[in-house]
């Protein structure tokens, strides 16, 4: 018998899950995660991702996740697991399996975003990433980000 994902927040029992890094050429696909998450609110992200459901391999799990969160579901632009990381928080503890989605510039158009979980999404040059972590995710940069 498996908990339910309530169950899951309320405790912090450990979980798995699945974190897609959506990639464009040279850019990365990031989004402004939406102020109502539990977890990492506000916060920008360049992962689309979620919990495994109970028996669920991480490859299936991250296919979902792209095509719940990104309307994006084409199994060979998804690639081999990349490396396992354990999110560790107060109130999150999760061992994650990363993956790369290949985003064909022919599917760029079928993106949609999931409102509940996300404020605004775009493609955006590493440089701009590591502007948005140097700067601790200070509002007045995102605003460049999103402009």
């Amino acid at each position: 018998k498996t908990l339910p994902r309530s169950m899951i927040h309320k405790y912090n029992i450990l979980h798995s899950g699945a974190g897609i890094l959506p990639v464009k050429g040279q850019q990365i696909y990031c989004h402004q995660r939406s102020p109502e998450k539990r977890i990492f609110p506000n916060l920008l992200d360049m992962f689309v991702g979620g919990v495994s459901q109970s028996g669920e391999e991480s490859r299936v799990t991250a296919s979902r996740e792209m095509s719940e969160e990104l309307n994006l579901s084409s199994p060979s632009s998804m690639s081999e697991k990349l490396f396992t990381t354990t999110i560790c928080t107060s109130y999150n503890r999760c061992i994650v399996d990363c993956f790369q989605y290949d985003i064909a510039p022919s599917e760029s158009s079928n993106i949609i975003l999931q409102e509940s979980e996300v404020q605004w999404g775009g493609f955006m040059e590493e440089k701009w990433i590591k502007s948005a972590v140097d700067a601790a995710a200070d509002p007045d940069i995102i605003q460049q980000l999103r402009d």
